[in-house]
């Protein structure tokens, strides 16, 4: 039997249809398992099952493994935010905090992914917009944008190497 694994698939695929819900209400638009933004709902709400669904000893999975519980806060999914970015600004005239759309945070380290229309960046400082700025239509579209421009070129990328190599093994 493989009950513990279908309660976690059914707890995660409820979990992707309630972040989904989410961005329909906040911003009228409608994600399908092809949209390039379900990657980060699964990812996200696989992160969220980490760190919040108890189990029957009453602990998460990320307590059971390190021994704390996940007390930090964090931001909605597809919630704009201004985030400040991880490297710097390249000179003193060049600002060091953007707006981009908040896509969770990372599994290994504390970093939050935040896209912009440019790339994805992994930053540890973010600051929550007033509720009337956190869901900006125009910033998420250019972002979904990106990911499927991004996601395009990785196909092409990997058909481009296995043709050759296809073409080298001749």
């Amino acid at each position: 039997s493989q009950g513990a694994v279908e309660r976690w698939r059914e707890t995660l695929w409820a979990t992707c249809r309630t972040l989904k819900a989410a961005i329909k209400g906040n911003y009228g638009i409608t994600v399908g398992v092809t949209s390039a933004l379900m990657t980060w709902v699964i990812k996200h709400a696989s992160w969220l099952h980490n760190r919040y669904q108890l189990h029957a000893d009453g602990k998460t999975s990320y307590e059971r493994r390190w021994g704390n519980s996940h007390s930090k806060s964090i931001c909605e999914f597809a919630e704009a935010v201004l985030f400040r970015y991880a490297s710097g600004p390249e000179s003193k005239t060049t600002a060091s905090w953007d707006y981009g759309i908040w896509l969770g945070k990372c599994t290994q380290s504390d970093e939050r992914y935040v896209a912009t229309d440019k790339m994805v960046f992994r930053t540890t400082t973010v600051r929550r917009l007033p509720l009337s700025e956190r869901y900006s239509l125009k910033l998420l579209q250019s972002v979904v944008t990106l990911l499927i421009l991004h996601r395009f070129a990785s196909v092409c990328f990997d058909v481009a190497n296995i043709a050759l190599c296809c073409f080298n093994s001749l």
